[in-house]
This record gives structure tokens, sequence and C-alpha cells, in this order.
């Protein structure tokens, strides 16, 4: 149940800021060299800069172990602003790339009235959003939005307002998640999770 409620209160969450953010500059852009608090957003090359985390060795480390996602969403329910952006500043320094982390220190800056910082971390959330959504089209396998981690699949399933009903994984790698929309739309959404298998076979390859 509380799984649930969590769900459902990120798909709200991701819904009231969908065009929120302005739309990425389309000047060419570098990697950041600061951390999401301060790195101007319309700087950032989002699709270079989650290839790069996902390509990391320590990526579990980085942006899986001790992910405060639900307290996070508890937070947001309880309306704890002051406590949301306490415990989403250190985790976006360590992990940048965190989709929902930015989308919830956004909401919770602007119930704070501060509107600037809330712009800028809900640009960082239409940036990481945009570099998945435009990678493919998530209608067939050959075009499956191509994600860094299964934590990215769910993210972009939230921001389409989709809830997953069946999670099956192809002989090729990449995921076919049944989904089902508030209104009673149903259908599948590919994903190739590459860098994820990857990791994987690392580990699997590291002796003991």
């Amino acid at each position: 149940m509380r799984r649930g409620v969590t769900a459902t209160s990120l798909i709200l969450l991701a819904g009231s800021l969908i065009g929120f953010a302005a739309a990425s500059n389309a000047a060419t852009k570098q990697p950041p060299t600061a951390s999401p608090q301060a790195a101007d957003p319309t700087s950032v090359d989002f699709a270079r800069l989650r290839a790069e985390f996902g390509g990391r060795s320590d990526f579990s480390d980085m942006c899986e172990r001790d992910r405060p996602l639900h307290r996070l969403a508890e937070l947001v329910h309880q309306q704890h602003w002051t406590d949301v952006l306490a415990a989403s500043a250190p985790w976006l320094q360590q992990c940048p790339i965190d989709i929902d982390a930015h989308l919830i220190r956004a909401i919770a800056l602007k119930e704070l009235g501060r509107a600037a910082e809330s712009d800028h971390h809900a640009e960082w959330f239409r940036g990481l959003v945009d570099s998945i959504l435009t990678s493919g089209d998530g209608r067939t396998p050959q075009t499956a939005f191509i994600v860094i981690s299964v934590a990215e699949e769910y993210s972009i399933l939230r921001v389409l307002q989709m809830k997953p009903t069946r999670h099956v994984i192809m002989a090729t790698g990449v995921d076919a998640l049944h989904v089902q929309g508030d209104v009673g739309v149903a259908g599948i959404i590919y994903f190739n999770p590459a860098a994820h298998i990857r990791r994987l076979g690392e580990r699997s390859a590291t002796p003991k």
C-alpha cells in the first residue's frame, strides 16, 4: 500500500510540472562543471551527462544505494517542504541525474516561494526527461527509449502518467513495460537499459 501511494503521488507531481520548465536551449551544450544547484541548465548536455554517469563503475553506489525517493515522497505528502530541501540537496550533489529528486525539489522550492530556484530544478527535470524522450519513441523494441537505469524507466512512466502492469525483459535486453493510463488507455512502452545491463555484466565478471 505504501509503495502504491508513493507511485501515485509521484505521478501527480510529474503531471504538475509538465510544461512548467522552459524548453531546453538549442545551442551547443557542454557537460556541467558544477553542482546541479549551481550549473546553468542551458549549458548542460543532459544526454552526455547521463551517459557518463551510466558508464561509471560506481553508479550503484552513487545513484541507487540509499536513494531517498520514498522518503522524499512522504515528506511531500506531509508538506514538509524544508525537510524536502534538506534531504534532496546532498542527494543531488551525489547523483545530479535523478529525475524524481529534481522534480520534488522544484515543487518544494515553489511551495516555499523560491521561484527562481524552483525554475532552475524544473529545467534540470525537463532537460533530463527530454534527453530520454528524444532518444527514441518507445513504440517498438528498435526505437526504445534509451535509459541508464531501471529507475529512469519508472521516472518516465510517471512523467507520461502511466502505471506499469507488467515488466517483461526481452531476449535482446530491451524492457517491455505494459502500462495503463488513468483514462483506461493501455499499451507497451519499450526501454533500452543497455548501460544497466553492461554494469550488471561487469559486476558478475568481477572476481569475488
